[in-house]
């Protein structure tokens, strides 16, 4: 397992720096769109359908915060909401065709180095390469990443953990209080 995370530490810097773009966002930029509202693209669309009361967990917003930058999304045409299937009472997340041309052209990757770098393989290496990508991001997806911390330290304890946290917490505050 070290040499495949040796392996990793030592490909994805090369990828990164191989197809980056330096990108500035929102008004003064010229980009349509700020930070936060790229990053809410970018994981609706990995998380598709996604429901704004796990976006909110995992970005660290405040559920006004994200319901404010999903309705100017929705005003848009970047987002479309819909019923849950099975609890009306939801609501999930999709981006529409216009959210999805906005989440390429905010990439931290350019689309044109990227592809100039994949004409460089073979078709089956391409292949490879691609699903290869593809299932790290799946693994990637599926793991309870630490929201984002506004220090410079890293968090060390999982998404899950916090809300385990904060509901403990919850359920303590709420017996404390009968008493």
């Amino acid at each position: 397992m070290k040499r495949d995370v040796f392996a990793v530490l030592v490909a994805y810097p090369q990828i990164w720096h191989a197809c980056h773009t330096q990108h500035q966002r929102g008004a003064r930029s010229g980009h349509p769109l700020t930070e936060r509202e790229a990053s809410l693209l970018a994981h609706v669309s990995a998380f598709a359908p996604a429901s704004p009361k796990a976006l909110a967990e995992h970005l660290g917003l405040a559920p006004a915060t994200l319901s404010a930058l999903i309705d100017t999304l929705l005003g848009r045409g970047f987002l479309q909401r819909e019923q849950h299937r099975a609890d009306r009472r939801r609501h999930e997340l999709r981006l529409t065709p216009q959210g999805e041309a906005a989440v390429l052209r905010a990439s931290v990757l350019d689309a044109s180095r990227v592809q100039r770098v994949l004409a460089k393989l073979s078709p089956p290496a391409r292949k490879r390469a691609v699903d290869g990508i593809a299932l790290l991001a799946s693994a990637c997806r599926g793991t309870a990443l630490p929201a984002p911390s506004r220090s410079r330290r890293r968090p060390t304890r999982t998404d899950a953990q916090l809300l385990e946290g904060r509901r403990a917490a919850a359920a303590g505050h709420r017996r404390g209080s009968r008493s």
